[in-house]
């Protein structure tokens, strides 16, 4: 069984990692923050094992790969459960409020999910991101970056939709003093 960990950090906001696998040199955006969201949602492109774990450039694994891994058990894709809002629709509205979208990309991304009927109160912390490298996982990759590319790059908003039924989602942590990460501020060096 193989496990790559990996990250991305381009541009300057935070630093190349050599503690894990670092992508840093896609260049085809004008947004850095799109350069590096590739790598973290199209994962079966640029990484090659049967189980890959994304984690945010400033997130440190605290538990070994393999510890979630298992923790994944028959489930092809998890993530921790948001630990301040449960649902997509709640976090649209807080991405709109806090300024880290517009509500041109992010409200009629919100009327398509209520036209599918998507009404789970599933909300993960995608800095976190645990997969099975499957061909099922990799066509939810897809739409998952199709929606971000269309929507809003927040991508906790379309992720629960993409990977709704193939996903789970493990119980809320603590952001500080838990087993499986520590989560640091953007630009801290690890």
């Amino acid at each position: 069984m193989s496990i790559v960990v990996y990250t991305a950090a381009c541009g300057t906001r935070d630093s190349r990692r050599t503690d894990v696998r670092c992508f840093g040199d896609y260049k085809e955006f004008q947004s850095q923050r799109m350069n590096a969201k590739i790598y973290k949602v199209l994962a079966h492109q640029f990484v090659l094992a049967d189980y890959s774990i994304w984690i945010d450039a400033n997130v440190q694994l605290r538990a070994e790969p393999e510890t979630l891994v298992d923790m994944l058990g028959s489930a092809d894709a998890a993530v921790f459960r948001h630990c301040e809002r449960n649902d997509i629709y709640e976090e649209a509205e807080f991405i709109i409020q806090k300024g880290k979208d517009t509500a041109e990309n992010v409200r009629p991304q919100m009327q398509k999910y209520v036209e599918q009927e998507f009404r789970k109160k599933d909300l993960g912390m995608c800095f976190l991101i645990v997969r099975r490298h499957v061909p099922e996982i990799a066509r939810r990759n897809e739409r998952w970056w199709s929606d971000i590319c269309r929507y809003s790059v927040r991508d906790q908003l379309s992720f629960p939709v993409a990977f709704d039924g193939a996903v789970k989602y493990f119980d809320t942590v603590p952001m500080s003093q838990n087993k499986y990460f520590t989560r640091h501020a953007h630009g801290v060096v690890l």
